[in-house]
């Protein structure tokens, strides 16, 4: 089933992206950065077909080269890289002529999970999470290409981007967003990208890690740690008071930038190059973080009022008669 979590979670938020921008941007009345926003959006068509074919891509690399998939995908799906196997190989020898036959079963038996760990038929869950992750890689860097495209087209056209030098260099950009192995390297389409499959690197989420490092056996009891501390902070930026606080998050550091400073700091977080247009992509960075508490507004108002007419109850009672003497 984590195949299928994983895909229509991505899905949603990959979706939503887009609806927060616009609604941000109209709340705002911010025209400059609803123009961007569209233009970043746009292509669908194209961005789709993009998508499945870096899927496809990734797919094949995850059942040829396990171990490059592992190593490249997500921090809580991988594992111990199995290294030097001539080495201990020979060192197995050794035990096994010193009478060290405990240690010659411990290694047998660790190059048999190695093997069947590397099987496709036992990995296909977790490759399949890497080739949806692959899909949206590829649908974050058409984003992120498009973006950059129009504001390096906007000034020099004075607002009128061309739409065939537009087409021209968004694609251009995109296939300079991998490098020659197909991993994602832009900065700005990696993070998106990561923010959306809850894998963005953070400093509490290495403490947690190196604690788990330190006393293996929490490991069993905190399953995913990175995924639920991005889960935390990402469902966190649309609560209606999410901007309130300290600035303990992006979401919130983005809201609270006053200052160019601010501003830049809060872009280069989100790996966005402030090098073309720092006003614009700001403002469009802002929109997006606006549009999610206008969403969470939405969603808790709809939720306080289907609760108020007796249609959300929760773990309540069933009959009607005692729930109206409850309310």
């Amino acid at each position: 089933l984590s195949p299928v979590r994983a895909a229509v979670g991505n899905s949603m938020l990959t979706f939503a992206k887009p609806i927060s921008i616009f609604a941000g941007a109209v709340a705002q009345g911010d025209i400059g950065a609803l123009k961007r926003a569209q233009a970043t959006f746009g292509g669908i068509t194209e961005n789709i077909k993009r998508g499945f074919k870096v899927m496809k891509n990734e797919w094949k690399l995850a059942n040829a080269h396990p171990e490059e998939a592992m190593m490249r995908g997500r921090t809580d799906l991988r594992q111990a890289k199995m290294e030097h196997m001539e080495y201990m190989d020979s060192m197995a020898k050794g035990w096994e002529k010193d009478g060290e036959f405990g240690k010659v079963a411990m290694w047998n038996v660790t190059k048999g999970l190695t093997w069947w760990n590397k099987q496709a038929f036992v990995r296909y869950g977790t490759n399949a999470l890497y080739a949806i992750d692959g899909f949206t890689n590829s649908f974050m860097a058409s984003g992120a290409a498009r973006a950059k495209a129009y504001d390096q087209l906007f000034d020099a056209s004075r607002g009128s981007v061309p739409f065939d030098k537009f087409q021209e260099l968004q694609r251009r950009l995109y296939s300079e967003a991998f490098d020659e192995t197909g991993l994602l390297t832009d900065k700005a389409a990696k993070f998106a990208s990561q923010e959306i499959a809850l894998n963005i690197d953070n400093k509490l989420a290495q403490d947690f890690e190196k604690f788990m490092d330190h006393v293996p056996a929490a490991k069993g009891l905190f399953l995913f740690p990175r995924t639920g501390l991005n889960a935390l902070e990402l469902g966190w930026t649309f609560a209606p008071m999410s901007n309130l606080g300290p600035a303990l998050t992006r979401g919130r550091r983005v809201l609270g930038a006053k200052t160019r400073q601010q501003k830049l700091a809060a872009l280069l977080e989100h790996g966005i190059d402030a090098t073309e247009d720092a006003d614009l992509a700001f403002a469009t960075l802002k929109s997006e973080y606006i549009g999610r508490q206008i969403m969470g507004s939405t969603v808790m108002m709809g939720a306080g009022l289907w609760a108020l007419e007796g249609n959300l109850t929760g773990n309540g009672p069933q009959d009607n008669a005692e729930k109206r003497r409850m309310m």
